[in-house]
């Protein structure tokens, strides 16, 4: 009776929203397929979808990506559906399967897994009944922390195996979820794969007919393949078709940088450009609502900024500037440049960025200590974590970051090979489990 009236209150509050939602700003984009339109009637009406894939937004997308590239010559004839939330997912969903097409191709020389892109349905029965009924998918995958109540519903309906996979879980939502206990029970995963112990904990707490494992987080496999192309690419600085430093100009890179760590930044920034006279100092924040607040914090100090997107390719930037690179991705390319590397979200309690880029690139990230979004890259069973191999620097203030900074030298850092071959030997403890759970599940299907 009480999961009944449960997915009566979910149901009727997603016809409520569903007007809203049409004229929302991200989500009106795709809403054809939301509504299991569009792309979805596009899908074989007689063949069922042997993997249906969900990753939420950008970062999830890419995680989708790398359980594709998992895929061998016996699976050419699987019909796979990746979804997503974003247009971002989407983007990156779209941009993949060409990428992954081109490499099977190469790689085989026959016809590559039949994959399909369409925007994830809004979670109300009606309309994930109706995706259901359309690709009757043998095998569905939601990725990291998503559980969506009409979507778990329609595996059990449907007889469909559900795995959780790279999942996390913070307490809070733990919490939250936990009131409803009896409702998911009805609706459990078959199995879950947890970066850290305690989220297997809270998951095997929340789902105690699943079977919870730990597995390293994917992200170590994705790093370890963009790590593997670096350094194969030139050691110099210079790249085709980018901007140009000064010979041998210093760069300090602030990137990812919230808006809740501007006020905390801003002073900081005016002491290092003056002290700093022989460097260049790139400013890339999250947001691009940010650009115009940096620009107007600089105009009232008479601090010239120059922005990223009125400089073309053939551009040089000079010693003692100071960039704002209101151009989105370049970030990896900025990092190849850098030689010294701060990542935000981390001086306040936001969760901290993705500081292995940096590391991929040759450069020591230094961070703040509010990293909870990657506290599973701490979890290395008994070895050496990143900050005790003096791979990641923490800073508990924003005076313990100006310190460090005023102190270093003006010169370019020659040693990005060695950290490199030393962030390589470490993750190779940590990869490879993307493999063995994508083959895991196939074999079982």
């Amino acid at each position: 009776m009480l999961t009944k009236l449960f997915f009566i209150c979910y149901n009727f509050l997603w016809l409520l929203a569903t007007p809203f939602l049409k004229r929302h700003k991200r989500m009106k984009i795709g809403f054809e397929d939301r509504l299991i339109q569009g792309n979805w009637q596009t899908l074989p009406q007689k063949l069922p979808i042997d993997i249906w894939i969900q990753a939420s937004s950008g970062g999830e997308a890419y995680l989708s990506l790398e359980l594709l590239s998992c895929l061998e010559e016996k699976d050419s004839s699987l019909h796979i559906l990746c979804t997503s939330m974003t247009k971002q997912g989407i983007d990156i969903l779209t941009q993949g399967r060409e990428d992954f097409f081109h490499a099977w191709k190469l790689k085989y020389k026959q016809q590559a897994p039949h994959i399909h892109i369409c925007y994830f349905p809004l979670d109300s029965e009606k309309l994930m009944h109706k995706a259901f009924s359309l690709t009757t998918p043998k095998i569905c995958i939601l990725l990291e922390t998503e559980l969506w109540p009409n979507f778990m519903k329609m595996c059990k309906e449907f007889q469909t195996k559900l795995y959780i996979i790279n999942a996390r879980i913070t307490e809070k939502t733990y919490n939250s979820y936990k009131k409803i206990q009896t409702i998911l029970a009805e609706i459990s995963p078959q199995t879950i794969y947890a970066t850290k112990e305690k989220d297997k904990e809270l998951y095997a707490d929340l789902f105690p007919q699943a079977t919870c494992q730990f597995m390293h987080n994917m992200k170590f496999d994705t790093t370890y393949k963009e790590l593997c192309i670096a350094m194969q690419a030139s050691t110099n600085n210079e790249q085709k078709d980018f901007p140009q430093l000064a010979k041998n100009t210093c760069v300090f890179l602030f990137a990812s940088i919230r808006k809740e760590e501007e006020d905390i930044l801003f002073p900081f920034l005016l002491t290092l450009h003056k002290q700093k006279t022989k460097s260049i100092i790139i400013l890339a924040p999250r947001h691009v609502a940010r650009f115009e607040a940096w620009q107007e914090k600089f105009n009232k100090e008479n601090i010239s900024l120059i922005n990223r997107s009125r400089c073309d390719n053939n551009h040089t930037f000079q010693a003692g500037e100071i960039i704002l690179w209101d151009k989105f991705g370049e970030l990896k390319k900025l990092y190849a440049l850098a030689d010294y590397a701060f990542i935000g979200g981390s001086l306040v309690p936001l969760g901290g960025q993705n500081f292995l880029e940096a590391l991929v690139y040759g450069v020591i990230p230094h961070t703040g200590i509010y990293l909870d979004n990657f506290l599973w890259t701490f979890e290395t069973q008994g070895q050496k974590n990143l900050a005790e191999l003096n791979l990641l620097a923490l800073h508990n203030s924003i005076s313990s970051l100006e310190t460090t900074f005023l102190a270093l030298p003006e010169r370019k850092f020659t040693e990005k090979a060695k950290i490199q071959a030393t962030f390589k030997a470490w993750l190779k403890t940590y990869i490879d489990d993307t493999k063995k759970i994508m083959h895991n599940i196939l074999e079982n299907s």
